[in-house]
C-alpha cells in the first residue's frame, strides 16, 4: 500500500494564500486610506468646475485595475491604490454634489433613480462579460483592458464642452432675474421704513416674511451666480 504526503503541497498553499490575503489586505487599507484622504481634501477644495475634474479624477479611478495588474512590489501597488483612493472618492463626491446642485428637487430623486439604475445595476452584466474576458486572453491583459476602457471613457466624458463650460446664455438669464429680486428686496427696503407701517404691525410682520421668502428664494443662486463668475456684488440692506 502506497501512503502519499500531502502535507508539503498544503502547506505550500497555506503560504500561498496567506501572502495573497496579506496583499488584498494591503490594496484594500490603501484604497480606504486614500478615500479618506480624498475627503478631507474636498473638505478644503471646492473646484469650480466640478463636473469637469469629476471626469478627470475618473481617469485615475479607472487605473486600479492595472495597477493590481502591474507586477510592482505590494507596497508600491498600495502607495498607487493610495491615489486611487482618493480620484474614486472625488469622482463621487464631486458627481453627487452636481446632482444636487444642477438638478431641481423635484427631479433628483428620479434623475439619481436613472444613475444607480444604469451603473449599479449593470455591474453583475460586467462582470459576466469581464469573465469570459479573463478566459479569453488572460488576467493580466484583462486588466489592462478594464483600465483601457474607463480611461476612454472618462477622457470622453472630460471632453464634452456641456459639462464643462459656463453656459452664457443660461447666467444672462440669471442674472436678470437676480436683478429683478434686488430691485424687489430695495423695493421692501423702502416699504419698511415707511412710518405708515408701523401702526399696524401685523401688516409690518408680513412685509417681513415676505421679504425672507424672497430672499431665501434667491439665495442659492445668488450664491452659485456669484461663485461662477464672480463679477457680481449684491448688498443685502
Amino acid at each position: 500500500m502506497v501512503e502519499l504526503d500531502f502535507s508539503p503541497v498544503a502547506a505550500g498553499w497555506a503560504d500561498l494564500l496567506r501572502g495573497a490575503l496579506a496583499t488584498v489586505e494591503v490594496t484594500a487599507a490603501s484604497l480606504g486610506l486614500g478615500c479618506v484622504l480624498g475627503d478631507l481634501l474636498l473638505l478644503r477644495w471646492r473646484p469650480q468646475f466640478a463636473l469637469r475634474v469629476a471626469s478627470l479624477m475618473l481617469v485615475g479611478a479607472s487605473c486600479q485595475a492595472a495597477f493590481i495588474g502591474s507586477g510592482f512590489g505590494d507596497w508600491a501597488i498600495a502607495g498607487l491604490e493610495v491615489l486611487a483612493g482618493i480620484c474614486v472618492t472625488g469622482t463621487f463626491t464631486l458627481w453627487e454634489t452636481s446632482l444636487q446642485e444642477h438638478v431641481p428637487d423635484r427631479a433628483l430623486s428620479r434623475v439619481s433613480s436613472y444613475d444607480y439604475l444604469t451603473s449599479a445595476g449593470l455591474i453583475p452584466l460586467g462582470n459576466l462579460t469581464i469573465g469570459f474576458v479573463t478566459a479569453a486572453i488572460g488576467l493580466h491583459h484583462a486588466l489592462f483592458a478594464m483600465t483601457v476602457v474607463g480611461v476612454t471613457a472618462a477622457v470622453a466624458i472630460a471632453s464634452v464642452p456641456a459639462g464643462t463650460a459656463v453656459d452664457s446664455a443660461l447666467f444672462s438669464a440669471a442674472k436678470a432675474s437676480l436683478d429683478r429680486a434686488k430691485a424687489l428686496d430695495a423695493r421692501f427696503a423702502a416699504l419698511l421704513q415707511d412710518p405708515t407701517f408701523y401702526d399696524t404691525p401685523r401688516m409690518l410682520r408680513q412685509l417681513y416674511r415676505s421679504r425672507f421668502r424672497l430672499l431665501r428664494g434667491f439665495s442659492g443662486l445668488w450664491l452659485i451666480y456669484d461663485q461662477r463668475l464672480g463679477s457680481m456684488s449684491i448688498t443685502h440692506h
